[in-house]
């Protein structure tokens, strides 16, 4: 079956315009041994991107400037329009899943006829992330207008249901396992599971600004001051890199941040990690 999502990134009619010149990221000694950085620059937007996705080999898909462009690639996704995309994922079928304004989650995908896009719900007004698992089974969360923290799941083909709200900030979150959502909560790492339970796993000392989950059960969490992992979450934090923090994605072989410094997307091959 043809990745009608890569077509769309090859075959994009709309050419980004120039992005800002910026200083590659360079391997220093300050990573862990076995670690090689790539940088993929794309268009900054005024407002800060606050995440970003790894759709396919080569597909890191960042929303920014009003739309949703390919890092790297001289392509957008989602052209910019007034709708400003915020938050977008995938799944393991090229399906997009993009928040439009902070509050319209919708299915985006692109087949023979182009791109085509359904609401799947409407969260309430303020500004929400998504993350997909590998069949599509949603997780949002964000901040409302008047102030309170919202955890939601949207099964697929289901109905949006609240999970949690409160005033502890959520810096970042990462699908673990087949259903669960990993989550900064302030500096505590919570496990949360669809039914609403919730477990408290280890504080992560500090300001979180980014995780991944290995399908291995590993973590990943990146702070101001570097990205470490864990292989347990009673084994002890080996530093990965103190050159670049942010959002991560996780995939084999590879580690992807979306700089806080540089505001480029950074590719980490790994090995033994």
């Amino acid at each position: 079956m043809k990745n009608w999502l890569l077509l769309a990134i090859v075959l994009s009619a709309a050419p980004l315009a120039a992005a800002p010149r910026r200083a590659a990221v360079k391997p220093t000694p300050h990573l862990a041994a076995g670690i090689v950085l790539s940088t993929y620059n794309f268009p900054i937007d005024k407002v800060p991107v606050r995440g970003f996705a790894v759709c396919a080999p080569g597909a890191i898909l960042v929303p920014t400037m009003g739309g949703v462009a390919t890092a790297g690639v001289n392509h957008w996704v989602i052209p910019p329009s007034q709708r400003r995309p915020s938050s977008v994922a995938c799944d393991v079928h090229a399906n997009m899943y993009v928040v439009y304004q902070g509050t319209d989650v919708t299915l985006v995908t692109f087949g023979p006829k182009g791109r085509q896009d359904k609401l799947l719900a409407r969260l309430p007004p303020g500004e929400f992330e998504v993350a997909s698992t590998a069949d599509g089974f949603l997780w949002l969360w964000g901040k409302e207008s008047r102030g309170e923290w919202r955890l939601f799941v949207l099964p697929r083909n289901g109905v949006l249901k609240p999970i949690w709200s409160g005033k502890i900030p959520i810096s970042a979150a990462a699908i673990a396992g087949k259903n669960d959502l990993m989550a900064a909560m302030g500096s505590e790492i919570v496990l949360w599971r669809p039914s609403g339970n919730s477990l408290g796993l280890f504080d992560a000392q500090g300001p979180v600004d980014g995780l991944a989950v290995d399908p291995s059960g590993a973590v990943f969490i990146s702070r101001p001051d570097g990205v470490a992992h864990l292989r347990s979450l009673r084994g002890q934090p080996t530093l990965v890199t103190s050159e670049v923090h942010g959002p991560l994605v996780s995939r084999p072989g590879a580690l992807y941040i979306l700089s806080r410094d540089t505001w480029a997307a950074v590719r980490i091959r790994r090995t033994g990690l």
